[in-house]
């Protein structure tokens, strides 16, 4: 059983979409635990949201739902606010954890931080991010896209990558 975590907008919520539809069409069993719609949740509960808090509570929430599933995998997808406390629980429970990471490291930085929780990692980039995860023992997977192969410079205004 896996547990697909989605990002909670942009372009990586759409690819995230599109995989959790693909699941479906294959019949893989699993969950989806939608940030899109959980963050948003936890700061309407909040009188004064403080955003780590929100962050905090939405991994203890993905974890509850995670056990409550009886996931043996997780796939944390792009840009999705995952600890590295919770990944690190998901280990000591047996549970696999494989981040896809189809941005572009150079603009999306927080993966240094929680690479060591991962046990897969797949990125769209060979360089810092293969290296860093042969440095931790974590397993590293290309997945070859137009991105990867033509190694474009990032945007001047992140908010059309």
């Amino acid at each position: 059983m896996w547990m697909i975590v989605i990002p909670p907008e942009g372009a990586a919520r759409v690819v995230a979409d599109h995989l959790a539809d693909a699941y479906d069409a294959l019949n893989v069993p699993h969950a989806i635990f939608d940030m899109g719609r959980v963050l948003p949740g936890m700061r309407k509960m909040l009188k004064h949201p403080d955003e780590q808090m929100v962050i905090d509570w939405a991994n203890e929430h993905l974890a509850v739902r995670t056990f409550d599933a009886r996931a043996t995998h997780v796939m944390v997808l792009a840009l999705c606010r995952v600890s590295l406390f919770t990944l690190n629980i998901f280990r000591k429970h047996g549970i696999k954890t494989i981040h896809w990471f189809y941005e572009d490291f150079r603009r999306a930085h927080y993966w240094r931080q929680v690479l060591p929780g991962y046990d897969y990692f797949a990125a769209i980039q060979h360089g810092p991010v293969e290296e860093a995860c042969g440095n931790l023992d974590v397993n590293y997977s290309l997945i070859n896209t137009a991105t990867a192969l033509m190694s474009a410079p990032p945007a001047d205004s992140p908010e059309y990558d």
